[in-house]
């Protein structure tokens, strides 16, 4: 990876919150992303820069991606961990929280991966 830089979608809880403090801890320059920053102003403290992503929002990934190269020059690594799950019986929930989700599952990470840059799409950890 010619790039140390790391964008990590979804970094409010589990996975992606344990990936950015891995990776800032051993020593990549990690943007750690969710919709709402501050549910990760604290992994500011862990050497993380911070940004405002929804993958489900065009403009805010393409914003995203902006901001890191502004700053880093690149995207190194993309690591698509954002998404949600609905609880309940299937005939129960509405269907524009399904299709949210399916979005933030499926579609949102073909869309985010496209938006990086190629360096980050050749690479073996996008």
């Amino acid at each position: 990876m010619s790039s140390r830089t790391v964008l990590i979608t979804g970094c409010s809880t589990g996975i992606g919150r344990a990936c950015a403090v891995r990776l800032a801890r051993a020593g990549h320059a990690v943007y750690a992303t969710a919709r709402r920053t501050e549910s990760i102003e604290d992994l500011r403290e862990a050497g993380c820069r911070i940004l405002a992503l929804d993958v489900t929002d065009e403009a805010s990934m393409r914003a995203a991606v902006e901001a890191v190269e502004a700053d880093a020059g690149a995207v190194g690594a993309l690591v698509n961990n954002a998404g949600y799950s609905q609880s309940g019986a299937l005939e129960s929930l509405p269907i524009d929280d399904l299709r949210a989700s399916a979005a933030s599952r499926m579609t949102s990470p073909r869309r985010s991966r496209r938006r990086s840059p190629p360096s980050a799409r050749r690479s073996a950890c996008a």
